[in-house]
């Protein structure tokens, strides 16, 4: 039992003190006491939540890498037995978890298995029980689990939810892992140094492995474990300044788990303070003038080698006429950090493939420059405008099929896809956007996005299936009509639709088109 209004409690002070103060009203009576003391009862509203005896038996199941194979093997097995064997009013839900939570109606849905949330798991469980029934939980895993436990079992003890568990155990399978990967910190170009490596496995025998700096292999062969351990070097130099990164690799055949087959680190090349120069040109014409002035200049044509790690030796970066559409996002979000907080300089210079023209604007790299990358009023000729034509009829409230989009509906994908296409646009480009089921509604009239950007956006993502089919015809020709009404350089009509319940033949529309 609770309380839904536990402030009424307080007025019992003042009561008391009538009772005392006045005592001609006689509260401290029998009679008068008890009506008082139900009349606050009645106020602070007690309610009681009383549970059905039926159980909800929740079977949670470890999808993630290192339990697959078993739980393929015998999951199916487990959930028969118990279908089988539960009780008869008892009720059976099954979630898979691996790195994202599913509840499964039918089949087996397909989830990122490269982590086992144990922990989430249990917790989404404990959220999406029924209110109304008692709980209980099997839990069906290995008990490899890449996040904390803490604090899960007393979560699931405060809300009165034993839990069972059903391990996922097989004979011990061949299994190699790498303990550790060390090197110096740092080193200067042309300096040798050494990594060193350990090594455990439940065998002996030969293990093959890899090496790689900066994501390209360079050294490969085997190493030989004895009584399961075994300990390697490898010596390197390096050349150019910067961070690199080191991966040993293990390679053994029928490995049962292959997650722990793998170790990083990092080095820091410590050089003289240098310039990262990118642009397209074979011969850049800045290279003699940065050279002659004693400057230690590397220039890439190739964005391949960009990493957030090539800044650390950077003193500068030169972006000359080198498009944003080049540069690794990585890399890109990188920048801010290495100008606003590590004081690394940034000088963007060229023609079309630079500032707004190059692709920079809403970018990272714009708020870091001391120009606007807007586009101008006066600049008509540079200005777009977009009609938008999403599909709501009855089929786009599916789920799309061959994709791994648990939980979406098409609609969702073509509410995200719209969405996308408005933030690309900038604040005085100009976009429309029509629902369309047998007619086009007007969700957004032809307009720049202007400072209205976020609202519109957030309206975008709501538009949800409608049922019925679609008139292609009749979203054309919405379309088509907005756009007649402006006169700039691009005009564009985006139309999603999955291609079904469409109420005309594609001769209808093509003469319009």
């Amino acid at each position: 039992m609770h309380f839904e209004a536990p402030g009424w409690i307080l007025a019992a002070l003042p009561l008391a003190f009538a009772a005392w103060r006045w005592e001609k009203l006689r509260l401290l009576s029998p009679l008068r006491a008890a009506c008082t003391g139900l009349l606050l009862l009645a106020l602070m509203r007690p309610t009681r939540h009383s549970l059905s005896k039926e159980l909800e038996l929740w079977a949670l199941m470890d999808r993630s890498l290192s339990a697959a194979p078993q739980e393929e093997r015998q999951g199916e097995e487990i959930l028969t037995l118990l279908r089988h064997s539960k009780p008869r009013d008892a009720r059976l839900r099954i979630a898979d978890f691996a790195a994202e939570m599913r509840e499964r109606e039918s089949t087996r849905l397909e989830l990122d298995p490269h982590e086992s949330r144990l922990a989430d798991g249990i917790r989404w469980v404990l959220q999406h029980r029924s209110p109304t029934h008692p709980s209980r939980i099997l839990l069906v895993t290995d008990g490899l689990s890449t996040q904390p436990l803490t604090g899960v079992a007393e979560e699931a003890r405060a809300a009165g939810v034993p839990i069972d568990i059903r391990w996922l155990l097989d004979p011990p399978a061949p299994d190699a892992q790498v303990d550790l990967l060390e090197a110096p910190t740092r080193s200067a170009p042309g300096e040798g140094f050494l990594l060193q490596a350990r090594l455990s496995a439940n065998f002996d025998g030969q293990v093959p492995y890899q090496l790689l700096r900066d994501g390209v292999p360079i050294d490969s062969g085997s190493l030989t474990l004895s009584r399961g351990r075994a300990a390697a070097r490898f010596a390197d130099v390096l050349r150019t300044p910067g961070t690199h990164r080191y991966e040993l690799l293990l390679q053994p055949p029928n490995d049962s788990r292959p997650e722990n087959n793998r170790a990083e680190t990092w080095i820091l090349c410590e050089g003289k303070g240098n310039i990262l120069l990118l642009s397209p040109f074979p011969s850049d014409p800045l290279l003699p003038v940065l050279e002659s002035g004693g400057f230690t200049v590397r220039h890439l044509r190739d964005p391949a080698p960009l990493q957030p790690g090539i800044l650390a030796a950077a003193r500068l970066v030169i972006l000359h006429n080198f498009p944003a559409e080049s540069l690794p996002q990585a890399f890109r979000k990188a920048l801010p950090f290495y100008v606003q907080e590590q004081g690394g300089g940034l000088l963007m210079l060229g023609g079309k493939n630079s500032f707004g023209s190059g692709g920079y604007y809403r970018s990272e790299i714009d708020p870091l420059l001391p120009v606007s990358l807007d586009v101008q009023r006066r600049e008509k000729k540079l200005l777009a405008a977009v009609a938008i034509l999403m599909d709501r009829s009855g089929s786009m409230g599916s789920s799309p099929s061959g994709t791994q989009s648990a939980g979406l509906t098409k609609m969702d994908l073509a509410n995200e896809g719209a969405a996308a296409s408005l933030e690309l646009l900038g604040d005085q480009d100009l976009a429309a956007v029509y629902a369309v089921d047998t007619k086009a509604h007007e969700i957004l009239p032809l307009s720049p996005l202007g400072k209205n950007r976020a609202p519109l956006l957030d309206s975008v993502r709501r538009v949800r299936s409608a049922g019925g089919g679609i008139n292609i015809h009749e979203a054309l020709e919405a379309g088509c009509e907005a756009l007649s009404k402006i006169r700039v350089g691009t005009r564009h009509i985006i139309l999603f639709a999955d291609a079904r319940d469409s109420r005309q033949h594609p001769g209808d529309y093509r003469q319009i088109v």
